[in-house]
């Protein structure tokens, strides 16, 4: 009878300690593992690819700005540059941090986004003064300012860079980008 009860007793541990324990997992799959996410994880030309993506969707905007006379109403084409700014945004979120630029690429970024910006900036110009452009700037200035501040946040320190190549600050000043000047430090 002894013997019976440490027998089930031995059964039950055995019973016990193989539900418990986890089976070790294989190197190989802990590399795979490894490699993808590895894979998964953003780089500089997904940034440079949403950018570029950016000043397409902005490029036949502005030139829509630029046919218009400076009495005309900008207001479809600078709300249709916002959504663009906006989607821009939504996809560089999905990216999250990146680490590991070399300078040459942060400089390209920068240089990129500050063409973008400074485009914009100039197809507004000739509309300043006019009700339909002061009702439109502050979605055009929040739009710039996130998309300044979510480039920041993923490439660390890009404010500077893309400060240094705004030119055309005068007429960010005119047209009412105040927000985004302040978020550029200038």
């Amino acid at each position: 009878m002894l013997s019976a009860r440490i027998i089930s007793f031995i059964v039950f541990l055995i019973a016990f300690g193989t539900l418990v324990c986890a089976g070790p997992v294989a190197s190989a799959e802990v590399s795979k593992r490894e490699a993808a996410n590895v894979a998964k994880r953003a780089t500089a030309n997904d940034v440079i690819a949403i950018l570029k993506a950016l000043q397409d969707s902005t490029g036949a905007q502005i030139n829509t700005l630029n046919a218009l006379p400076s009495t005309a109403d900008p207001t479809t084409p600078a709300t249709n540059i916002a959504a663009a700014l906006n989607n821009a945004v939504l996809g560089l979120l999905a990216l999250g941090p990146i680490t590991g630029l070399t300078t040459a690429l942060l400089a390209a970024i920068s240089q990129l986004l500050a063409a973008i910006l400074i485009a914009i900036a100039d197809a507004l110009g000739p509309f300043v003064g006019g009700l339909p452009l002061k009702l439109i700037v502050i979605t055009l200035d929040l739009a710039i300012n996130l998309v300044l501040i979510t480039v920041n946040q993923i490439l660390f320190s890009i404010l500077a860079l893309v400060a240094a190549l705004i030119t055309n600050l005068p007429i960010w000043k005119l047209i009412g980008l105040v927000t985004s000047i302040g978020t550029l430090g200038l």
